[in-house]
């Protein structure tokens, strides 16, 4: 900003350098809706469809290293759609990415990461470990009928004195709000709103 002068190896080619698990970035096919996150000198920024639920998409978090802009990783979802349609984007708690998936295609009923809070770690990277993600159980149900829980991005909420202090709030198109809390296992869980307990 001081001369108006491109920073050396910007702009970054996502086409050219992004890949995860042999899916290929395509910028046609992804659009980026969400507002982008510095968190310890990368850059995120997440993605869902061009137009809605249309073409070969994925949701994807990129990240590049503001110093190092050769440094380039993503992840996205395993399924086809899945976008990250929220638009405060990734969230963070100074350590941790959180982002918040939509409906996915063609799963045969086998979840490949939509419809889930997803906790990447720096780069971003995902250890596909159930500790790193959370679905709810009926995320087929909402995937069949286009209820995505990713509608707005992961909010989270540091509650001084509680414990744990921080929590993960994700609001759904199925008219629920998913409040869930780090145990020290490092697992999510779920805590059901006062308007949920007592049911199944």
């Amino acid at each position: 900003m001081d001369t108006g002068a491109t920073t050396p190896g910007w702009p970054v080619d996502l086409n050219a350098t992004v890949v995860y698990n042999g899916i290929p970035f395509v910028s046609l096919a992804q659009e980026q809706r969400g507002g982008l996150a510095l968190v310890n000198g990368i850059v995120y920024s997440s993605y869902s469809g061009y137009v809605g639920d249309c073409g070969n998409y994925h949701g994807w978090v990129v990240g590049v290293d503001i110093n190092n802009p050769t440094n380039v990783h993503g992840w996205a979802t395993t399924a086809m759609g899945g976008g990250i349609w929220g638009h405060g984007g990734v969230a963070s708690d100074g350590t941790n990415m959180f982002v918040v998936t939509g409906n996915t295609f063609n799963t045969g009923g086998n979840w490949m990461g939509g419809e889930a809070i997803i906790r990447l770690q720096a780069g971003p990277t995902w250890t596909g470990q159930p500790t790193d993600y959370w679905a709810p159980s009926n995320w087929f149900s909402l995937d069949n009928s286009d209820t995505d829980l990713g509608g707005v991005s992961a909010t989270v909420i540091d509650v001084p004195g509680a414990t744990p202090s921080q929590l993960v709030l994700a609001l759904g198109k199925d008219s629920n709000a998913y409040l869930l809390k780090p145990h020290q296992s490092r697992r999510y869980s779920r805590d059901p709103l006062p308007s949920e307990r007592g049911r199944n």
